[in-house]
């Protein structure tokens, strides 16, 4: 169960995303798509006469609780679950040599860069990467710890 606020549900995301705002434009509209994508549900359509019932489904919003949670598990995502795939990938490519031949680059940390846009778009060659840097151990708990807050302070009895 969710802890008594003082705030509804709508107040939370609201500030939620104002901060995010103020914070990084473009977190927040990523943000903001995740929550906008909505949920499917399924439907029944019960106006077939005599016939079987048609189920079909359909996109909808979230609730303001649900939104939140999609807030908070996206955030979860981009400052935990990242930085976990960054540190592995780093010490996985440490023991890699740069060239076959040699053993040039073993035990150094490697560049690793990904590209910004997926596949099935057209890029220009220009295109920016974004290099991923290991994150210390104690920067990843901390960022634990402020998710774990975040949703405590975001959920809600549903009663």
């Amino acid at each position: 169960m969710g802890a008594p606020h003082d705030y509804s549900p709508e107040q939370a995301l609201q500030l939620l995303l104002r901060k995010l705002r103020a914070y990084d434009v473009q977190l927040a509209q990523q943000i903001q798509s995740a929550i906008d994508a909505g949920k499917d549900v399924k439907e029944e359509d019960l106006t077939t006469r005599g016939r079987k019932s048609r189920v079909y489904r359909k996109t909808v919003r979230f609730t303001d609780e649900e939104a939140l949670h999609v807030a908070v598990s996206a955030l979860q995502a981009c400052f935990v679950e990242q930085a976990l795939f960054v540190n592995s990938a780093d010490k996985n490519f440490r023991p890699a040599a740069l060239r076959a031949v040699s053993r040039d680059g073993v035990g150094s940390e490697k560049v690793v860069e990904i590209e910004i846009q997926t596949e099935t778009q057209i890029s220009r060659e220009d295109q920016p990467t974004l290099r991923l840097s290991p994150i210390s151990e104690d920067e990843v708990e901390q960022q634990k710890r402020n998710v774990t807050h975040l949703y405590a302070l975001a959920t809600f009895d549903s009663e």
